[in-house]
């Protein structure tokens, strides 16, 4: 039998507190109760960012960390975990930006008696992109090759350096056509969806992006899977996807991440930085914090069954045990980091100095392939074109993610 009218629960519908039903306030309660218990579980899982990056080694070897470019506190972020990973027995940062070409540079760079300043600004001069026009004089990528000197600086004689392994190629390298008959004997030619064929898939494999990808797979498998090393990789989140086949396009393909998960299975996870995910994620985030009435204090955690990892990817292509659609943020990446909100986000520092007289030819010859009709260009105005880049392209990544 159920409540009877005094109770007002069945039996009383007019009954009422304060003008509003017991059955609206019981149901208000509920939802109030479920909020609470949601943000508990999420403050419950939650723990520090550099606590949690560095906790997921436990179980896995290869550990991907996705950014979106441009952004300072994700450098920052990135700087200080540095000494954190080494304390825990990661000894290897895989980094996007640079080319595997310099490595024997960056290993003196690292491990020299003295910071060479000049020369990590070498490095990151050589590596560019004449796709995009990208040239990255970024002081806080650079300060990333200082946190691993000043780390290693500090360690005893003997002791076991920390790493930078860049991963990209050099823009000076011809980008191969992948094909069979050049391949790595040891190179699987998977489909590159369910709907390609492999003639296509062929073709979508000699696409840059595609071609580099692979040679992040082989730097990966040579420097640390091979040697039973882990490695935390540090990359653009375009890289990353592990489990999740993400459809970008044909121009695309298989990701590191992909490649990686397909050898190592669940040896390897995939993080992603706050704003690094399309599809209104960086949003429904922010939302999702003011809804359960979390501090917007930065924090780590693992989405699966979690109320972040619910966050519904309505617009989002790829394949996924079967499925092309109706994806969420736990089908596609493993944890999350929230650093600061979105507002509060910050660009990194174009070098003042980066472009010189004497290495503007090296500047120079990456532009004109990006721009061949372009000019001349002197110290000054390459400087402030790069700085404008800079500002057009974090303000395009700011509106495309929000």
């Amino acid at each position: 039998m159920g409540i009877g009218a005094r109770g007002g629960w069945a039996g009383c519908p007019r009954a009422r507190t304060g003008g509003v039903s017991w059955a609206v306030r019981a149901a208000l309660l509920v939802v109030l109760v479920n909020v609470t218990v949601s943000a508990r579980a999420a403050e419950a899982q939650a723990i520090r960012p550099e606590e949690y990056v560095v906790s997921t080694f436990t179980e896995h070897d290869i550990v991907f960390l996705g950014e979106m470019h441009y952004v300072k506190q994700n450098l920052d972020f990135l700087i200080g975990l540095i000494p954190r990973l080494y304390e825990a027995g990661v000894y290897n940062l895989g980094y996007e930006f640079a080319s595997y070409q310099e490595q024997v540079l960056i290993d003196h760079l690292i491990t020299a008696p003295t910071y060479d300043r000049e020369l990590a600004h070498t490095i990151l001069l050589r590596w560019r992109d004449p796709r995009i026009g990208r040239i990255w004089g970024f002081q806080e990528y650079a300060d990333v090759f200082r946190a691993a000197w000043e780390l290693n600086h500090r360690l005893p004689r003997g002791a076991r350096p920390f790493r930078i392994v860049a991963l990209n190629w050099s823009a000076d390298t011809d980008w191969p056509i992948l094909a069979p008959k050049n391949a790595p004997a040891d190179m699987d030619w998977p489909l590159i969806s369910p709907k390609h064929s492999l003639a296509a898939g062929k073709q979508v494999l000699a696409r840059r992006f595609q071609a580099g990808d692979l040679h992040w797979r082989k730097v990966i498998m040579e420097e640390f899977v091979l040697r039973g090393d882990k490695a935390l990789i540090y990359c653009g989140s375009g890289h990353t996807a592990t489990r999740f086949f993400d459809d970008r396009g044909p121009q695309y393909g298989n990701t590191t991440g992909n490649y990686i998960y397909r050898i190592l299975g669940d040896r390897v996870m995939r993080l992603s930085l706050h704003g690094s995910e399309s599809g209104g994620v960086t949003q429904a985030v922010e939302d999702l914090i003011r809804q359960l009435g979390l501090a917007t204090s930065p924090f780590g955690l693992d989405l699966r069954g979690m109320e972040f990892g619910k966050i519904s990817l309505s617009g989002r292509k790829g394949y996924l045990d079967g499925r092309s659609s109706g994806f969420t943020l736990e089908d596609i990446t493993d944890g999350y980091v929230f650093l600061v909100p979105a507002s509060q986000w910050q660009p990194v520092t174009l070098i003042p100095d980066i472009v010189t007289q004497q290495n503007r030819w090296l500047v120079q010859m990456s532009l004109r392939e990006f721009r061949p009709g372009d000019p001349e260009l002197s110290v000054d105005e390459i400087n402030r074109l790069l700085a404008k880049k800079l500002r057009d392209d974090l303000a395009r990544q700011t509106k495309t993610l929000r």
